[in-house]
């Protein structure tokens, strides 16, 4: 399953409760802000997502959906980062 964490945090009361109940299911993780930022920039509750993965141990992918922020390359890097903290 694909667990798209923008539908997500419309639909369910706790993202980090729905992860670690339904874990066994998922196999890709996607990450996509409501105002389609990089992951870390706002509104989705990263570090307790990732505290929920690493909870599960999660080994899964991760896909990000960002359009460019203030440039393709701010974009890329800021995700990167994001993802580094909270998911290494």
């Amino acid at each position: 399953m694909l667990a798209d964490l923008l539908h997500m945090n419309i639909e369910e009361e706790s993202l980090q409760d729905s992860i670690i109940v339904f874990w066994k299911s998922i196999g890709h993780m996607h990450f996509a802000n409501p105002n389609r930022h990089p992951v870390g920039m706002v509104h989705l509750p990263v570090a307790e997502i990732g505290e929920a993965l690493k909870s599960i141990c999660y080994d899964g992918y991760i896909s990000v959906e960002a359009l460019s922020w203030r440039d393709p390359d701010s974009t890329a890097v800021q995700t990167i980062l994001s993802i580094k903290e909270y998911f290494a």
